[in-house]
């Protein structure tokens, strides 16, 4: 994150590149530092910390849900990215944070099942 961070931090002031965001891919487990809860990476991300998204890549039970909620206020959990299936709700994940970036109105997939 902190890599990521100065990297955005080098084009801070294009005109080419108004919005900056970080979308951070991760199991969550944390397994080499800093910690995402460390002031290091804080200070980091510090100027754009409300546009910090995070996909949990794995299941339920194999990603940190605590590290993913201090990394982004926003973040989703693909499951198992095993089939087609799942590189589509991954897909349809970047999109989603692409829309909430560019300030776009998209269509969010309906609650509920259908039954024949």
């Amino acid at each position: 994150m902190i890599a990521g961070a100065a990297t955005l931090q080098s084009v801070q002031t294009d005109p080419d590149y108004a919005t900056k965001a970080m979308v951070v891919m991760t199991d969550g487990n944390e397994n080499s530092g800093p910690s995402v809860t460390s002031q290091a990476v804080h200070d980091a991300v510090a100027w754009f910390a409300d546009q910090v998204y995070a996909i949990g890549l794995g299941d339920e039970n194999n990603v940190s849900a605590t590290t993913l909620a201090a990394i982004a206020r926003y973040q989703l959990i693909t499951g198992r990215i095993t089939s087609n299936e799942q590189r589509f709700l991954l897909t349809k994940y970047f999109l989603q944070i692409l829309a909430q970036i560019a300030n776009s109105a998209i269509i969010v997939d309906p609650v509920g099942e259908l039954r024949l």
